[in-house]
This record gives structure tokens, sequence and C-alpha cells, in this order.
């Protein structure tokens, strides 16, 4: 990210593995403000009262698809305020059609678990320039 941005990015991280929270944590809490929810319904309640610069979504949470949060990112009124951050997604699964709706609901990276975390910044740094 460029220093000619003065402010660090605010990302929530939407994940149910509390390793992966914490590991993004370690890795990344230092460079950017980070939120965390380990399900869609608290992923969703924080996207109605924050603002993010970027949405790191897991693909499999207990209550439901992290599709079905980026499909309501996207078209639901109710989080209209938020409806352009970019969204990276995080999947262990190998199921190309999953790959392929989260890209046709707008995500703009697809990462998959176990991620490399080279692959994972690049996909935060796509996110950054986008919102600059």
């Amino acid at each position: 990210m460029g220093e000619k941005n003065k402010r660090k990015l605010r990302i929530l991280t939407i994940d149910d593995e509390d390793s992966t929270r914490q590991m993004l944590e370690m890795i990344y809490g230092y460079v950017y403000r980070l939120d965390d929810a380990e399900n869609l319904a608290d992923g969703r309640a924080k996207l109605m009262r924050n603002q993010y610069d970027v949405v790191i979504l897991d693909m499999n949470l207990p209550d439901g698809h992290g599709t079905d949060l980026l499909r309501a990112i996207r078209q639901d009124p109710d989080l209209l305020a938020c409806r352009d951050v970019p969204v990276v997604m995080l999947t262990a699964s190998s199921d190309g059609d999953l790959c392929e709706q989260s890209w046709d609901l707008g995500s703009i990276a697809y990462v998959k678990k176990p991620f490399e975390i080279p692959d994972l910044s690049t996909a935060i740094d796509m996110a950054a320039a986008m919102r600059e």
C-alpha cells in the first residue's frame, strides 16, 4: 500500500476458524485495522454498523455460505453503504463452481486455504488499490 495513504485500511475478516482469524491478526494487525466475525450473522451486523475497506470472507460458515453474504453485500438495500467494498473469498474447497459463483457475485479474488501469505497479500493489495 502506498505511503501517500495515511490511514490504515480497515478490514473485516469473516471466518469461523479461530486459528485463521488469529493468524491474520498476527500477520496483518500491525499494518491494517482488523475486525473479525465468526459467522455470517455477526459479519452482516458489523457491516451494517461499520465501514470497511476490504472484506475477507470464508466460503463455508456455520450459518451459511459466504456467497450468501456476498450476494447481500452487492444487492441488499440494508447493506447499501458497503456495496462497493472489495471482497476476497477464502476457502478450503476445490469446487470450481463456487469459485465461479463468487466471481459472478463480484468478489475480487478467490484464495484457497491453506493460503500462502503472498497470495492473500496480493489480494489485499488489489483491494486497497480499488479503494484509493
